[in-house]
């Protein structure tokens, strides 16, 4: 039984737990759910370089260039993997396009594909778009939504996910039940 005022995580992992997908997969916020649930160390890679950027990670992959975005999230990763506990690390939607942090992300630690279907991802991306013209910024080219082109980059960004080793099926759930269901995943793990 644990004690409910301890600080100490109710779970630990032996190696990184790095989560990917798609946009409109919502990984960052099924990452920052999962950790909340059991006390892990999140790393949310879009976070961490808006941070040194100054600016948010979509807006700043069009004003700086995905290339020097793909360098920082590869530092920020280094840092990640040397933490003391092995972390949560919420990939970017652009994250496994960069050969080096996918191979970082298939060797250091488990890889998990948050799979959703790219017709539902699209619908979340319209709504997101909607709500804050700024999200998804890069995959609108700065731009208005152009269905068919964001389609085939969803396509694109899939089957680089699609070579995670496992996956969860999101369909229409919400970040708080998809990491829910990592919960019981780790927890059921870590008792067999």
């Amino acid at each position: 039984m644990h004690d409910y005022y301890s600080y100490a995580p109710l779970l630990t992992l032996q190696c990184p737990l790095f989560l990917c997908g798609v946009p409109g997969a919502e990984v960052g916020p099924t990452a920052r759910v999962a950790t909340m649930l059991v006390g892990l160390p999140l790393v949310r890679l879009t976070h961490r370089v808006a941070h040194l950027v100054g600016e948010d990670h979509d807006r700043a992959l069009i004003t700086q260039g995905e290339e020097k975005l793909l360098d920082l999230e590869l530092a920020q990763l280094h840092k990640a993997l040397a933490m003391r506990s092995p972390p949560v690390i919420a990939l970017s939607s652009v994250g496994l396009t960069d050969p080096r942090i996918r191979a970082l992300a298939t060797t250091a630690g488990d890889l998990l594909q948050l799979r959703v279907d790219l017709r539902v991802a699209l619908d979340r991306i319209r709504a997101d778009a909607a709500k804050n013209p700024g999200k998804h910024l890069h995959l609108r080219h700065g731009g208005a939504a152009d269905d068919e082109a964001i389609l085939a980059r969803l396509r694109f960004l899939d089957r680089l996910c699609r070579e995670a080793p496992t996956h969860i099926d999101v369909e229409r759930r919400l970040p708080l039940d998809v990491g829910r269901q990592i919960c019981s995943d780790l927890e059921a793990r870590a008792a067999g």
